[in-house]
């Protein structure tokens, strides 16, 4: 499979690696997409070669592990899962959530967004001028 790698300050490159095996309590995630993060912009600007990013993910589960409940192959799901911006990735399940068949895969994508949302929500109405 292939996963992004950084090469160094502000370079990536694509490399070869094997899918990698997931534990008991892990779904084994084909990404369809992976968001970039505001927050990885420094990490990026600064890698030392070998770092790997991305951890908003979009994808379909592909194989759970055995203690594994709640999850089948074919479920779209997102969660956190990092290292992401990989072909395949292993997601802890207690992390992962089903995306529900209402929302597209591009739409789940806009997790920031709706972190500010929900944000946003939470503050008392003093906060609003």
């Amino acid at each position: 499979m292939k996963q992004l790698t950084m090469a160094g300050p502000g370079t990536s490159v694509l490399e070869e690696v094997p899918v990698p095996e997931i534990g008991p309590d892990e779904v084994l995630v084909r990404m369809k997409y992976c968001g970039v993060c505001r927050s990885e912009l420094e990490s990026w600007q600064t890698a030392e070669a070998g770092k790997r990013m991305g951890h908003e993910p979009v994808g379909t589960v592909e194989k759970v592990g055995a203690a594994v409940e709640g999850f089948k192959p074919g479920d779209r799901v997102s969660g956190w899962a990092y290292p992401a911006l990989a072909e395949y990735v292993a997601f802890k399940a207690a992390n992962t959530v089903k995306i529900p068949d209402a929302i597209s895969d591009e739409d789940a994508t806009v997790e920031p967004l709706a972190c500010v949302v929900s944000a946003i929500n939470k503050l008392p109405k003093e906060a609003f001028l």
